[in-house]
């Protein structure tokens, strides 16, 4: 249990078809959003990312944030391409 095989679950995506992963998902998973804001905010010990923006966010604010022993990213951004899978050459 403890030692399962996370990297193939459909949450661990590879953004560019290349040999690394990143998991979409955080602490905050931020996703079609506006006119967000995160201020003064205290991200410690956690064991993935502090901050996911996925997809669609626009005037998103991440400001005066401490960000400290994480196991991943402190924020992490991934965009959608529509009907993309990297074999198009």
């Amino acid at each position: 249990r403890d030692a399962a095989k996370t990297y193939m679950e459909p949450s661990w995506t590879a953004p560019s078809g290349g040999d690394w992963a990143l998991y979409r998902g955080g602490a905050i998973h931020l996703e079609g959003t506006e006119n967000v804001t995160i201020t003064d905010g205290l991200f410690r010990r956690l064991d993935g990312n502090a901050i996911m923006l996925g997809g669609y966010n626009r005037h998103s604010t991440i400001a005066r944030s401490e960000f400290t022993w994480l196991g991943e990213g402190a924020i992490a951004t991934w965009g959608d391409t529509e009907g993309y899978d990297g074999t198009g050459g």
